[in-house]
């Protein structure tokens, strides 16, 4: 849900860039024409306005604060690398000669809550919202401080805060609607709308559906409003219009009430909005949650011929607003292959996306270092020789180091890969091992079944007998009584046969799946005194009964992962009984690696 009103609400990118415009003019800026070509760039050509901006900044043509905001919105609008975007916005923050005025700062600062949040540190997001909101407060900056309360809702909603979360949604609806009725223009209503939107979007996922209801209404009357402005862009009202349309269905369904949701549903799909590519996909969560899976996967398909023609499906954004759906339909209609499948892919794009995001941050002090080069040269002309061959000679202690970091690291993998090697081979043998003992303790127990039966028959024969026969039976029974041996922990090999058929159930039955498995079950079933309940485990499993459990799912998960290793770790850890987390955590506990790499190895046929 998430993702569909990032669609909806696109309004937010063009309260950045009005912002940003505003933020170059108060500075005074040298070009103000090539900032705003740049600026235009952001969100559509993103490549392109980095490469002007480099050309710009080669040639001292903007001043350096407007070079690093500039590079703040190419990475937030363009690439949604927030990581990238919160860099250049601190920088920009921190500069001694930025702007001043209150305006100009509120727009920076608002920039850099919203990296902040994309890049999950609440905290630091909350600080900076508190000072926004008191100086836009001061200023009476009123929409500024409506989106600061948006921001500063979405940090608390994050934090499980719900009440104070949605305080500060609800003052930053107020607050917009009062400005949209006193300015009368589109760009505030607009405003209004997204807040009212990102609400919603935030009461749905919190299960208050009714509140979420009763504030359509409002939305649907500032987007009715919207539409008869004069300054209103021609098809925004209907963007916003079908956008409402279709989060009413999805809520209506998730409420449960499919003749509502299927009303709105229709409402979106007469108008125009709907039939354009872009608004194709918002009706995607709805058929998802309305089980109209095939209709949902055609659209998804749809949509994924589009991201392949326009977008990079190198990113997290393709696997969140595409795969994530594309999963779900395939599991809706039972086809768990394609399901898998689509996991895969999820699992290898998350991978690809890690390795890339490393290798980043592993660039990331050359790109500090040259930024704060290129700024210590404008400043200081007359030291450019000096300052030239202390960048030569730390350039080459980078480089050196680099290369010793490169070579440890290639060490490191290498050792680690063999060590991977030879603990997945090492767990294939132990599998082996554990199954062929599963197998003689199959055996074990056949064989005292017979011999039980024989020595039944015997007795019964014995019977016929003379009263001596019977005596020394007796006797013989006695002594076999008396001189049962005793294991060194305590327990006789009465109790080891009791083990090994409890055991050899548990394994051979699979009953540490069940859900019912307990050890009163267990007590109940194999009539084991209470008080050598906790001893038999100890003694023959050296291990409690829970921990015993857990070892038993551990080695099904190995086995699923050797038997059907197109499977995703998330659906091994499910059959397996366990969540993903716990999974992780017991496998690298147990074996030094993780889940994956065993995987990876076995796959490959190192670890066989």
């Amino acid at each position: 849900m998430n993702n569909l009103l990032k669609t909806i609400f696109t309004a937010t990118l063009i309260v950045l860039q009005i912002g940003c415009s505003e933020l170059s003019k108060d500075d005074g800026s040298d070009n103000e024409d090539v900032f705003e070509k740049i600026e235009s760039l952001t969100l559509s050509q993103p490549e392109k306005a980095l490469a002007m901006l480099d050309s710009v900044e080669r040639i001292g043509e903007m001043h350096l604060y407007n070079i690093n905001l500039l590079r703040c919105l190419i990475y937030h609008n363009g690439y949604s690398d927030y990581h990238k975007a919160l860099r250049y916005g601190l920088a920009a923050y921190n500069m001694p000669d930025a702007p001043r005025n209150a305006e100009a700062r509120l727009r920076l600062i608002e920039l850099i809550t919203d990296e902040y949040l994309n890049n999950g540190d609440y905290t630091s997001s909350v600080r900076f919202c508190t000072e926004g909101l008191k100086l836009a407060q001061d200023s009476l900056v009123k929409d500024i401080e409506a989106n600061l309360h948006v921001t500063l809702g979405l940090n608390l909603l994050e934090i499980s805060n719900e009440e104070d979360a949605f305080s500060h949604l609800r003052s930053a609806i107020d607050i917009l609607a009062s400005q949209s009725q006193k300015a009368g223009n589109s760009d505030n209503t607009d405003d209004y709308i997204y807040a009212i939107g990102m609400t919603v979007n935030s009461l749905i996922e919190t299960g208050r559906y009714d509140e979420a209801a009763n504030l359509m209404d409002e939305y649907m009357m500032a987007v009715n409003r919207m539409g008869e402005l004069p300054d209103t862009i021609d098809g925004l009202a209907d963007c916003r219009r079908s956008s409402g349309y279709a989060v009413m269905a999805y809520l209506y369904s998730k409420k449960g009430e499919p003749d509502k949701a299927n009303k709105y549903y229709n409402l979106y799909c007469a108008t125009d909005y709907s039939s354009a590519p872009e608004g194709e996909q918002i009706r995607i969560p709805y058929l998802l949650a309305s089980h109209r899976y095939e209709e949902a996967l055609d659209y998804v398909h749809r949509e994924k011929r589009l991201w392949h023609e326009s977008a990079d499906t190198l990113s997290h954004a393709y696997i969140d607003e595409h795969l994530k759906h594309e999963r779900e339909a395939y599991e809706g209609l039972g086809d768990f292959q394609s399901a898998n499948r689509v996991a895969h892919i999820i699992e290898t794009i998350s991978d690809s996306l890690r390795i890339r995001e490393r290798s980043a941050e592993a660039l990331e002090l050359a790109e500090i270092y040259k930024t704060n080069e290129q700024a210590v040269q404008l400043e200081h002309q007359a030291y450019s020789i000096k300052i030239r061959n202390i960048a030569i000679v730390f350039s080459l202690i980078l480089v050196a180091l680099a290369v010793a970091f490169i070579l440890r690291v290639l060490r490191q993998k290498r050792v680690i890969t063999q060590k991977n090697s030879s603990m997945a081979a090492t767990i294939d043998e132990l599998m082996g091992f554990k199954d062929k003992l599963l197998e003689t303790q199959a055996e074990n127990i056949k064989l005292r079944d017979l011999l039980e039966e024989r020595g039944a028959s015997s007795i019964n024969n014995s019977d016929a007998g003379a009263g001596t026969d019977v005596d020394e039976s007796e006797s013989v029974r006695n002594g076999q009584s008396e001189n049962e041996s005793v294991l060194s922990t305590g327990l006789s090999d009465r109790d080891r046969d009791l083990w090994e058929r409890m055991n050899h159930d548990i394994i051979g039955r699979k009953l540490y799946l069940e859900p019912e498995l307990s050890k009163n079950w267990l007590i109940k079933n194999y009539r084991i005194p209470v008080n050598k309940f906790a001893s038999l485990f100890k003694g023959f499993a050296g291990c409690s009964f829970s921990q015993y459990i857990q070892n038993c799912r551990l080695d099904h998960a190995v086995r699923m992962m050797r038997q059907h290793p197109n499977w995703s770790l998330d659906n091994i850890a499910r059959e397996s009984q366990m969540s993903k987390t716990t999974f992780y955590s017991r496998f690298q506990t147990k074996y030094g690696m993780s889940p994956s790499e065993f995987k990876d190895k076995h796959n490959s046929g190192d670890g066989q």
